[in-house]
């Protein structure tokens, strides 16, 4: 999954999310050497050092589609989530 990091200060960090759970994603960051992991606290996603940030996620999704006697995954969609505000 592709994720945008936005913080309040105004930074945005572009990255690729490695793992991702309900309260936890691990992330590379551009320009950083090692993994980010953030937690999710309540409604916000945090960073190792306790700041809040929004998450913009754009992952893509099969569409199963009917042909015949079989069911094949002919096209991807994009989806796009949002946090924070």
């Amino acid at each position: 999954m592709y994720v945008l990091m936005r913080y309040a200060a105004g930074i945005t960090l572009e990255g690729l999310a490695l793992a991702a759970g309900k309260d936890r994603m691990r992330v590379v960051a551009r320009g950083f050497s090692d993994a980010i992991e953030l937690t999710r606290s309540g409604s916000l996603w945090l960073d190792p050092d306790g700041l809040s940030l929004e998450l913009d996620i754009l992952m893509s999704i099969e569409i199963p589609v009917q042909t015949g006697e079989s069911v094949a995954a002919a096209n991807s969609m994009p989806m796009v989530y949002s946090t924070g505000r």
